[in-house]
């Protein structure tokens, strides 16, 4: 539970402090413990970044399919840290 608190203030960082940019789902694969995502964005440098993300809960990512574009987040100084920013339509 605690490295899902320190991803969670890591990625909330990337949100407010990052740098935002469109990215692609390469690939999504369901397992038992949630959805990977793999996904590809370019840098303001110009250099292209493949990174992967798990999402726990399968639902918040029906739209994340191949091809589909994302919003990324990533650090200035460091793009390796980035996250993908998932709407979650509260109800």
């Amino acid at each position: 539970m605690f490295s899902q608190i320190v991803k969670t203030v890591e990625v909330v960082s990337l949100y407010k402090h990052g740098i935002a940019t469109k990215g692609i789902v390469l690939s999504k694969k369901i397992k038992m413990t949630g959805v990977d995502i793999s996904y590809q964005f370019t840098d303001n440098r110009g250099k292209v970044h493949v990174s992967k993300e798990k999402i726990r809960r399968v639902e918040i990512a029906n739209d994340l399919v191949e091809g589909a574009t994302v919003t990324v987040f990533y650090k200035k100084d460091n793009p390796a840290k980035s996250a993908i920013f998932v709407y979650r339509d509260r109800k």
